[in-house]
């Protein structure tokens, strides 16, 4: 990116991998930048899938050694812990629906004796730079996995980036309507077609 000319920062499944969630494997990397490149292999080896991001200077980073596919340490900018968690539905919006949750679980709950990843002031704060759709997905998740995960985790700073009157979202895209949803959130203002099973 530097030798391109463009910023860029770790974005999505990879990002939440950098900040710990990463119990499964990501087969592409994942990366926003305010440059218009094409995702590509190198080698075979790597795949990098590119996210068009021109605001991208707006969205909070931290820099990170992370080991590379030849098994060196390179310092890389990644989006924060709040940025990939709300990037989940912003980035990828059709698909892996099973590690959003998991990935959910890993940053509330990293650990017995750890807090969890998220600032909820800071998930509120960069909550503003998405759509209101997204807002209520991710609000949704993470009041549903604190529960399965059993760790307390205020949500009320994201609850009030969202206007007075909201249209009902779903959580997951194109669902099969021919069964009812399992459950009509009223706070998020959320329906929720499948049920959700983290794979911890």
């Amino acid at each position: 990116m530097r030798h391109l000319g463009h910023r860029y920062h770790m974005a999505g499944l990879s990002a939440a991998a950098c900040h710990g969630a990463s119990h499964q494997a990501l087969m592409v990397g994942h990366y926003a930048t305010d440059g218009h490149l094409a995702s590509r292999a190198i080698r075979g080896l790597a795949r990098i899938e590119m996210f068009h991001r021109p605001d991208i200077e707006a969205f909070p980073t931290v820099d990170m050694h992370v080991r590379s596919w030849s098994g060196r340490l390179c310092p890389l900018t990644v989006s924060t812990a709040e940025v990939a968690v709300l990037d989940l539905f912003a980035l990828h919006p059709f698909r892996g629906h099973d590690a959003k949750v998991t990935v959910a679980c890993e940053l509330l709950d990293p650990g017995r004796h750890f807090a969890p990843v998220l600032d909820p002031e800071a998930l509120a704060s960069v909550a503003m730079l998405y759509s209101v759709p997204t807002r209520q997905r991710v609000g949704f998740l993470l009041e549903e996995m604190a529960e399965y995960v059993g760790r307390d985790f205020d949500l009320d700073p994201l609850q009030a980036t969202l206007p007075a009157q909201t249209r009902t979202v779903e959580f997951e895209y194109n669902p099969d309507r021919s069964e009812p949803p399992v459950k009509h959130h009223d706070r998020w203002r959320v329906r929720q077609w499948y049920e959700m099973w983290p794979d911890l």
